[in-house]
């Protein structure tokens, strides 16, 4: 019996692995590795694991021990190649790359992977080659027809790099997130004489990474979700027997900030700085309550304009998770009433069947049994809530859900659950986040970008990292400093 625990063991991290249950995953696998050190695939899964949750250093290192017990195993000098790309040692990442091809010439991951290091040394000729080749063997092979177009935008050559695009969303609106980027490596026009952004940078999955992959951005050629300019929000001061106006609240003065497909934007500062107010105006929530000036554009709509069916059509791709799951819900109805009410109003051509359906998917993915569908609000605890509120935003589809304070009512373990769940989600469907908090903890896990206000004003703002480790505004500075730490024993 005791001889059947290390496969019993390793079925299970691999279930939780593909589940998308990475830490449960990693702690048995870990406990697997610990008790049977010559065990390739556990060391093998590790570095799977530690790849999927963006941890290269840890992979590397697993891939590196797998690779002592079974040195010319194809699919670990691949992730091994993935590892060492992150982490900028491409050189290395292509000696493994042509152990692969050396043993097999016609391992499509491999050739792909290839263009991919390639590529990020800006020798495209070759990369295009490698591509050409996976594609020649494999014709279906996304990846490689994706890579293939980058390089050939990055190179100029639109016409080509346009139809690779085209190829892959003939028949298929599928939607694939990829990891999301900084700034733009390259500006230009496309075949079609629009505007593109092309974001080129190293990480991990074997593309070269941009904000979102979908069919409109052929068209569009560029993945701005949100694109505020200026914003003011301002709340009228009404005195005397008649309440007129004499002066007014200035909750919001002249924020500037863009949200691409597929990046989360977290906005931070402390309370009443202006930032749900934000959030709440530019999805149109606040409209005869405030006074609005500025410009905010969702897919390029100027919001401010829209009434009618215009703006219920454009709420399709903008959504809100409030902070407080349990005032959002309608305790009167169930959980099933809940999350298709939004479809039926919102998406009228899906049909009952298809929201029931959609429904109960959505449920699962994010962590609900379908049993779940048939209760009401107040009979889940206060993360499950939460996760409700998730599945409600999600269920239009939308490219971008204002996530107003969503774990702040949670304690810390249910906190870290939410945000898995949503950067899972984020990963998958390539959602943007506007991710409105006053706590740098959670920032430091979820945001790509970060911008910090101030009594309405927006003081800093900037990649995440930059602003995180290299904070340029005072104000920034004393919010990084109020972060509590464990004090270590000396």
């Amino acid at each position: 019996m005791a001889s059947m625990q290390p496969d019993a063991a390793l079925q299970r991290a691999a279930g939780l692995f593909s589940a998308g249950r990475l830490d449960e995953a990693r702690a048995v696998a870990l406990d697997l590795a610990a008790s049977s050190p010559a065990n390739f695939l556990a060391q093998h899964l590790l570095g799977a694991i530690a790849l999927r949750a963006g941890r290269p250093a840890e992979a590397l290192e697993h891939e590196t021990r797998a690779l002592a017990l079974r040195p010319d195993h194809l699919e670990a000098l691949c992730n091994r190649g993935i590892a060492l790309r992150a982490l900028d040692r491409v050189d290395e990442a292509l000696a493994d790359y042509d152990r692969v091809l050396a043993a097999r010439p016609d391992f499509v991951p491999a050739l792909s992977l290839r263009g991919v290091a390639l590529a990020a040394l800006n020798r495209h000729a070759e990369a295009i080659d490698c591509y050409s080749k996976a594609i020649a063997i494999e014709p279906h092979y996304a990846p490689a027809h994706l890579n293939r177009a980058f390089s050939e935008l990055l190179t100029g050559d639109f016409e080509s790099g346009w139809s690779d695009f085209e190829w892959r969303w003939s028949g298929s609106d599928t939607q694939i997130a990829k990891r999301p980027f900084t700034q733009p490596q390259w500006r230009g026009e496309n075949a079609r004489g629009r505007t593109v952004l092309i974001h080129a940078e190293q990480g991990l999955g074997d593309a070269i990474q941009v904000a979102r992959y979908i069919p409109e951005m052929v068209e569009r050629g560029i993945d701005v979700v949100l694109e505020v300019q200026d914003y003011k929000v301002w709340f009228p001061i009404r005195k005397g027997l008649l309440k007129r106006t004499v002066g007014y609240v200035k909750a919001v003065d002249g924020v500037s900030f863009a949200i691409h497909g597929g990046r989360t934007l977290a906005l931070v500062g402390e309370s009443g700085s202006g930032k749900t107010t934000v959030g709440k105006a530019v999805l149109q929530l606040l409209r005869n309550v405030a006074t609005i000036s500025g410009s905010a554009k969702l897919d390029g709509q100027p919001m401010e304009q829209l009434n009618g069916e215009a703006l219920r059509t454009a709420r399709r791709a903008a959504q809100i998770v409030f902070q407080d799951p349990f005032a959002s819900l309608n305790p009167r109805m169930r959980v099933n009433e809940i999350l298709e009410e939004g479809v039926a109003s919102l998406r009228p051509d899906v049909s009952p069947s298809e929201r029931a359906e959609r429904v109960a998917v959505l449920l699962e993915k994010v962590g609900l049994r379908r049993d779940a569908l048939l209760r009401y609000p107040h009979e889940f605890s206060g993360g499950q809530r939460q996760r409700l509120a998730i599945a409600r935003a999600l269920a239009v589809e939308p490219r971008l859900i204002v996530a107003d304070e969503p774990t702040s009512a949670l304690d810390v373990s249910v906190q870290a659950q939410i945000l898995n769940l949503l950067k899972q989600l984020q990963q998958e469907l390539g959602v943007a986040y506007l991710f409105i908090t006053h706590n740098f903890g959670v920032v430091e896990y979820l945001a790509h970008d970060i911008a910090v206000m101030k009594n309405g004003k927006l003081v800093e703002a900037g990649p995440a990292e930059r602003v995180l480790f290299h904070p340029e505004h005072e104000y920034t500075r004393t919010l990084l400093a109020a972060v509590p730490r464990l004090a270590r024993a000396a």
